[in-house]
């Protein structure tokens, strides 16, 4: 991220690993939160850096799944 911030596909793999941790057991409920948001964040960054690439776009579904996200 901080060599290519740009990298949409980056930036999606890395919501995806903040938000496996938003749902680990023995998360802090604020750890948890702040990372459910990040994931968040990221994903819809990389959809905006990526809008057709269809990693990006299968990414942002899984952390929406996972996370139970009001898809936007």
């Amino acid at each position: 991220m901080q060599v290519d911030p740009g990298n949409a596909r980056v930036t999606g793999h890395l919501a995806r690993c903040v938000a496996n941790y938003a749902v680990q057991q023995g998360v802090h409920v604020d750890a948890a939160r702040r990372a459910q948001a990040a994931a968040d964040f990221l994903t819809s960054r990389a959809l905006k850096l990526a809008p057709d690439n269809n990693e990006v776009k299968t990414l942002r579904d899984e952390v929406v799944k996972l996370l139970e996200l009001k898809a936007h």
